[in-house]
């Protein structure tokens, strides 16, 4: 029965290893991230019409979520997506070494590659304290609930396999919001939080509240994500996008003519370390419309000055 193993990882030399490692134990196919270097995507898809098994070390250049679409396309019986991770690396991407959340890419694209898995596998976590280790294992459950999580000693564990379908949704934040949330691991500094409010947010108390969380003044936020509605923006939903220390804003297709809006407000979840529930869900509050402004109505919020970038017609 063919399978396919996606090997995912920030890492690239890890990732390889772990990749060439996996291959040798299964006595499987490699296909190397040279030999799809040219244009990832389109060779991993050629790669998977060979009617063998593979394991495939993908580049982080690629999206997890088309590596899930690619894995769900091809016609292989079984498969898994597996992440390798550099527990220093998550530790610094993330801002959880002292230093500022860093607020490039690739925290992102570690976030997404976590919450994209079947199975996440922690290198180079030997030097870290327990403490610390504790903290990267319940991140990392927090963060993919559902994802098995396994620490490397040096000896090839095959990931489990499965169907992979393009609904492939093992995200931590969509199970905060949809109240399924039970990671396999805690710690006490590590927690999730959900915030509702069926106000719009002020746009510029919700940019001073970004500040002030990105600054951690409430505890380091490594991951929030779901809709939110700016009052500037009336009638528009948006898909609310951090991890570690950048933020998207991505507005949601527009509703047809005549049709109400799916949600009025805001629907969040919220992940991190040291987090003050209290204090970010009052800050978050506070961001939203006060009385005297929600009764002014929809033409009186869009004067309201609105410090964000333009969200154009062609936006998803």
């Amino acid at each position: 029965m063919d399978s396919v193993v996606m090997v995912q990882g920030m890492h690239d030399e890890l990732r390889a290893l772990h990749a060439a490692r996996l291959s040798a134990a299964s006595r499987t196919t490699l296909v190397t991230s040279s030999g799809v270097r040219a244009e990832p995507e389109r060779d991993i898809a050629r790669a998977l019409e060979a009617d063998r098994s593979l394991v495939i070390d993908v580049p982080s250049a690629v999206d997890p979520r088309h590596v899930v679409a690619l894995a769900a396309d091809a016609q292989h019986e079984l498969g898994a997506i597996e992440t390798v991770v550099d527990a220093r690396m998550l530790l610094r991407l993330l801002g959880l070494d002292g230093r500022r959340a860093c607020d490039c890419w690739r925290a992102q694209r570690l976030v997404e590659q976590l919450e994209q898995s079947t199975m996440v596998t922690i290198m180079r976590w030997h030097p870290l304290a327990t403490a610390d280790l504790s903290i990267v294992m319940t991140l990392v459950s927090h963060l993919a609930p559902r994802t098995r999580l396994r620490l490397d000693r040096g000896v090839v564990e095959a990931p489990a396999m499965g169907a992979i379908e393009r609904e492939h949704d093992r995200a931590g934040w969509t199970a905060v919001l949809n109240d399924d949330h039970d990671p396999h691991m805690t710690d006490p500094r590590v927690a999730a939080l959900r915030f509702d409010d069926l106000r719009p947010f002020h746009p510029e108390r919700l940019r001073a509240a970004l500040e002030t969380l990105g600054a951690g003044r409430h505890g380091a936020l490594v991951r929030s994500a779901g809709f939110m509605c700016l009052a500037s923006r009336p009638g528009r939903m948006a898909l609310w996008d951090q991890a570690g220390g950048a933020i998207d804003l991505h507005p949601l297709p527009e509703p047809e003519p005549g049709a109400l809006p799916v949600a009025l407000g805001q629907e969040l979840a919220l992940i991190g370390v040291d987090l003050d529930r209290a204090a970010v869900a009052s800050l978050l509050d506070v961001a939203t419309l006060h009385d005297d402004e929600l009764a002014a109505g929809p033409e009186a919020w869009t004067r309201l000055a609105d410090p964000f970038p333009e969200w154009h017609a062609h936006a998803h």
